[in-house]
């Protein structure tokens, strides 16, 4: 029987790794992923998880510790990225063993939650749930806008305009579930691993102060839409950055305009009626929750902002999820519990997936749009208050961030 062990990795066994993700992933350098190792906030050797097989590294996955955005509260996230196994050892389990591994270790050191973005089933079946997401697809000819001449467009700077981008990026996603909060060491350092031009990163102005801005890339005919964000009251920013990014993608023969954005942002709303606009699932989000009292705990104070300037009537019940976690959710006029003090004894119990839960902090769904209200036999006003206590704008998911 060979001998398997599974730990987190020593400072230096990381070029050794780095070596082994760019012989399965063909498409980086190994710089590329020690530059992540290196640069990546809170980052820690032993956030490299590795199988050892009679003393060879054969499996790997990475934790990237991160702050998200759930219903306005930061959530700290265990973010899974560069998950591979040596082509001779699959179909053995390793990888299996070593998300077991990450998720214990996320669970001891605290975190809230652990996420991934792959169409690969073995997360699902590993107790992570799916959140599909969709891509917007549409021919750049027939894009037609017509731009805000009180704006003005050019490329970023990144000596002059980081601080003001960042500012913009903080205003935006302020109330965006899933959106990562970005510190300042994140945004002097993430262009070490980040892997796109510069070329296609536009920012707006208006009285010489960045407004608004795009992050793009090109890949063969494809203009890849990654990142857009504007100031309060300049969304219309928008139509000339979007302008001038069609420019851009013209000049370099791109023919096909995409990006994941969800369906309530702005620069959908400017390409959704073009005749080709197409939107279908291109990629999976899996989250897996690591201590449902406390994630819930920790958004009292979020939900508590929601009703302190309105009165949501009664309504108190029980959560549990396909794990097993129970959690309470009581609501008393103008105050709300949740995390499971103040529950009366005997109340309702919902049972839900990890999945509906998540799609319910994010805004994704209503409790009423998942038949939560009917399964606990609310009545009108109860229902009204439990989906005005979860309403939101939807989440994004910034390309930039994933890993």
């Amino acid at each position: 029987m060979p001998h398997v062990s599974i730990r987190g990795a020593r400072t230096d066994e990381l070029p050794e790794i780095a070596q082994l993700l760019s012989s399965v992933f063909h498409r980086a350098h190994p710089e590329f992923f020690l530059a992540h190792f290196r640069n990546h906030p809170r980052s820690l050797p032993e956030h490299s998880r590795i199988v050892e097989v009679d003393g060879r590294i054969i499996g790997h996955l990475r934790i990237y510790d991160q702050s998200v955005r759930v219903a306005d509260t930061s959530m700290r996230v265990g973010a899974l990225g560069g998950v591979m196994t040596l082509p001779e050892y699959r179909g053995c389990g390793y990888a299996r063993q070593c998300l077991n591994d990450a998720f214990d270790y996320l669970t001891q050191h605290h975190y809230d939650l652990s996420t991934v973005v792959s169409n690969n089933g073995l997360y699902e079946r590993c107790g992570w749930s799916a959140l599909p997401r969709a891509r917007s697809r549409a021919l750049i000819q027939e894009i037609r806008v017509v731009s805000d001449s009180g704006y003005q467009v050019r490329r970023f700077e990144r000596d002059g305009d980081l601080q003001e981008v960042a500012a913009v990026y903080a205003a935006f996603c302020r109330n965006r579930g899933a959106s990562q909060i970005r510190t300042s060491e994140y945004w002097r350092k993430h262009f070490n691993w980040i892997r796109e031009s510069e070329e296609g990163f536009l920012v707006a102005t208006q009285r010489e102060r960045v407004v608004g801005y795009v992050r793009s890339s090109i890949a063969g005919k494809h203009l890849r839409l990654t990142e857009a964000c504007f100031a309060d009251g300049h969304e219309g920013s928008g139509s000339t950055l979007l302008q001038s990014l069609c420019r851009f993608a013209k000049a370099r023969s791109a023919t096909i305009f995409e990006t994941d954005f969800p369906s309530d942002h702005p620069m959908i709303n400017l390409i959704n009626t073009t005749p080709a606009f197409v939107q279908e699932i291109s990629s999976t989000f899996h989250v897996r929750f690591l201590n449902l009292t406390r994630l819930l705990s920790r958004l009292q104070s979020s939900l508590q902002r929601r009703v302190s300037e309105r009165s949501l009537g009664d309504v108190s019940f029980i959560v549990e999820v396909d794990n097993g976690e129970r959690a309470g959710v009581d609501v008393s006029e103008f105050n709300v519990n949740v995390g499971g003090a103040g529950v009366a004894c005997g109340a309702p119990v919902l049972h839900c997936s990890q999945q509906e839960l998540f799609r319910v902090l994010l805004s994704l769904d209503s409790p009423s749009d998942l038949g939560w209200c009917d399964r606990l036999s609310l009545d009108s006003l109860a229902a009204t208050a439990i989906d005005e206590l979860f309403a939101g704008p939807k989440p994004i998911y910034w390309q930039t961030d994933v890993v």
